[in-house]
């Protein structure tokens, strides 16, 4: 059975175990980071800001950092994200790193990071509908932690120039906020950064590739980064950045001659074996208003990276008899798991996860229908695709899927109105946390009362033991069909009449009835789901070969 390997994308990421060899007997400090990630605006929206985030997140991940991760956020996401950031590193120290891709401007020497979503009519609406870059540099002071990093991939040119009284191009130069905080930008004060024609934006891309180089300290990864990209604009983009740095910072682990002795603290095995299992606990419950389930939290996790915030919540949900209000908090989730019926309402519709591989888009796509049958659906980077029927039921907080011989088993971390969080706990996505956004609250299109965009032939063709064969249904405008096909020495013609019944394709012949599931039909390519018995509910797609 194929079936695409999935990472987490949007919202939340997980902490990806990397071991650090740390010196004898020195304590690691803990790495934290925001990474945001804003460019479906609906004026100039921007390619790269998503892949540079996600690229970003995984990155540092891989680095031994615990990173909050948002894509396309609106303000009061973005807000609630940098309040919880500030909670962690105060709770936590160590090294803190904010990271942003997508639009930034500049009003009267003050640097505002655009939300999607923003409604800006005007220069002095950009305090209400923007979020003032100095917030974040004030929070990571506040929390008093050792390192601060900040990195703001957002020079480009102003979205809004005839809304704006004083066009200025790009950021103004920001002071940092006492001792030990770097602050970088994709260009110098003032410019305008490019933003690329590949996966990645230019600033980002060759940022991510110095992160990930053993044994260069933070102002030799922004050297680099500063060298490659003049370069590649021939002087025309500068990256800059500001530094009250007093000690040394380094990303990836230096390489080591036998006897050296490392000067730079690493994450120890406590910190950098972290289990990812916690962040996805926390994720589940960090906006519940069940003392039960920080109660449990800390049952598991009682020096935990989270420990001192779930106290917190505890106690303020005891001291109001369970009513305080949700916390604030960066991801999609919209409380603890809870037991939600055999079918839960929630879950109808279609949810869909878009992935890339290889620089190639792909997507998976489950619906699931009241009566606990539905599909699940497949594009694949290479080009492939599969569809396949599937049953499925919700027990407490597990929901069960399956179709043919497989079976997947998923904890319900959260059911938001457009995203859904599972956590694999059976099957090829074991271990895997996924994220999928709503495509719609039902299940199915109904075409009815749109036959004549199906008449014309449709043509399936395969191998079978190393021999071609080939299906074809001519679906004539009156109503009537023909079959015919071939496999190995076996060939068929059958004739009958054909009607759309919503998201049903139906051929009847001398009694019999034959149902198709309607995934999708477009100019060339129809994709249905057979749903007789012996199909095993497997999905074909049919090419059109004549109208």
């Amino acid at each position: 059975m194929r079936f695409p390997i999935l990472t987490l994308t949007l919202y939340a990421s997980l902490l990806i175990p990397v071991v650090f060899l740390a010196p004898c007997g020195v304590k690691a400090a803990a790495r934290t980071a925001l990474v945001i990630g804003n460019g479906d605006y609906a004026e100039a929206p921007l390619r790269n800001p998503v892949n540079d985030s996600r690229d970003m997140a995984k990155v540092l991940e891989q680095r031994g950092f615990t990173v909050l991760h948002l894509e396309n956020a609106d303000r009061a996401r973005m807000r609630r994200a940098v309040r919880e950031f500030e909670e962690i590193l105060a709770e936590n120290k160590g090294t803190g790193l904010f990271y942003y891709a997508g639009h930034g401007v500049q009003v009267e020497g003050r640097n505002y990071l655009l939300p999607v979503g923003a409604d800006i009519a005007g220069e002095f609406e950009v305090g209400d509908e923007a979020v003032l870059a100095d917030s974040v540099l004030e929070a990571m002071a506040y929390a008093k932690n050792d390192l601060n990093i900040v990195i703001l991939d957002a020079c480009r040119n102003n979205p809004f120039p005839r809304s704006f009284r004083s066009v200025t191009r790009g950021l103004a130069r920001m002071k940092t906020v006492g001792s030990g905080m770097l602050i970088a930008y994709a260009t110098a004060p003032g410019n305008v950064a490019m933003d690329g024609e590949g996966r990645n934006g230019l600033y980002t891309g060759h940022l991510l590739e110095a992160i990930a180089t053993p044994g260069l300290s933070i102002e030799q990864v922004f050297k680099s980064v500063r060298q490659k990209v003049m370069a590649e604009t021939g002087n025309r983009q500068t990256p800059w950045e500001e530094s009250s740095l007093t000690g040394d910072f380094y990303f990836s682990e230096k390489t080591q001659a036998a006897g050296a002795v490392q000067t730079e603290t690493r994450p120890d095995s406590s910190a950098a074996q972290q289990p990812s299992s916690e962040l996805i606990f926390w994720q589940g419950i960090s906006a519940s208003q069940q003392g039960a389930d920080y109660e449990e939290y800390l049952r598991r996790y009682p020096d935990g990276v989270f420990s001192s915030l779930a106290r917190s919540r505890l106690a303020s949900l005891t001291a109001t008899g369970g009513q305080a209000g949700p916390p604030a908090n960066s991801g999609p989730r919209s409380g603890a798991a809870l037991p939600m019926g055999e079918h839960p309402e929630r879950l109808l519709g279609t949810w869909q996860h878009k992935f890339a591989e290889n620089r190639k888009e792909a997507y998976l796509q489950y619906s699931f229908s009241r009566d606990g049958t539905g599909s699940i659906e497949s594009e694949e980077p290479d080009g492939g695709w599969w569809a396949e029927r599937v049953q499925w039921q919700v027990q407490g907080d597990t929901l069960a899927v399956r179709y043919g011989e497989e079976e997947h088993t998923f904890r319900l971390v959260a059911v938001a109105a457009d995203a859904l969080t599972l956590l694999g706990l059976k099957g090829d996505l074991r271990d895997e946390q996924v994220v999928l956004q709503r495509v719609s609250s039902e299940t199915a299109s109904s075409f009815q009362g749109q036959a004549r965009m199906f008449a014309g032939i449709w043509k399936d063709t395969w191998q079978d033991e190393g021999k071609p064969a080939y299906q074809t249904y001519t679906l004539n405008e009156d109503g009537t069909y023909l079959d015919q096909g071939q496999t190995g020495s076996e060939q068929w013609s059958e004739k009958g009449a054909w009607h759309i019944d919503n998201d049903l394709l139906v051929l009847q012949a001398d009694g019999d009835t034959r149902k198709f599931r309607i995934v999708h039909i477009r100019d060339k390519a129809l994709d249905l789901i057979d749903l007789s018995p012996e199909s095993l509910g497997q999905g074909t797609r049919f090419f059109r070969v004549e109208k």
